[in-house]
């Protein structure tokens, strides 16, 4: 993929904003499973399940085609701290938009301004494309997302009832977009 790196200076040190590589699919990997295992009611995949998580399948989504979408990561030091994806539909009259998923930051790492250079590449991968629109969803129970998303220029402009259900209780999310 052709897009910059970026750097975000923090009280910790420089974080290297850039595109995943197939070199990064071990730690995509583990980054995957550490959002799924700590935070199972905030996505659709499942920890339990393995789902998604060998290195084949990282290494064929990082690997993707450049056109259709990107994932981006935060680094520190040669460690992956977080990541994102963003994709855009394969059918013609849907490929005006395109949708971010996969957001996650180690918690020791949030309120750095990591979440801002990672959707900043989701926005520049966006407008290189000529997209219109991105979409996401957030569980309506993740208040600090929704607020971070909020903040990044996303409106709230539906409600999906009971898409994830675990251990027995049903989680709603809010549908959000931002113009490009």
């Amino acid at each position: 993929m052709n897009h910059p790196i970026t750097t975000i200076a923090t009280t910790r040190g420089r974080i290297i904003i850039r595109p995943a590589g197939s070199t990064d699919a071990l730690q995509f990997c583990e980054l995957r499973q550490e959002n799924l295992r700590d935070y199972p009611t905030f996505f659709g995949s499942s920890y339990e399940a393995r789902e998604n998580c060998s290195e084949e399948w990282a290494i064929k989504v990082l690997q993707g085609n450049p056109l259709e979408g990107g994932s981006f990561v935060a680094e520190y030091e040669h460690r992956l701290l977080g990541m994102t994806n963003i994709r855009r539909s394969l059918n013609i009259k849907l490929r005006h938009w395109a949708t971010i998923t996969g957001v996650y930051v180690r918690p020791d790492w949030r309120g750095l301004g990591i979440v801002d250079g990672l959707f900043e590449a989701c926005f520049e991968w966006a407008k290189k494309q000529q997209l219109v629109l991105v979409k996401l969803a957030v569980v309506t129970s993740n208040p600090i997302a929704l607020k971070a998303y909020q903040r990044l220029g996303f409106s709230i402009y539906g409600k999906e009832p009971k898409v994830i259900s675990y251990e027995g209780a049903y989680y709603d999310e809010y549908l959000m977009s931002r113009d490009i």
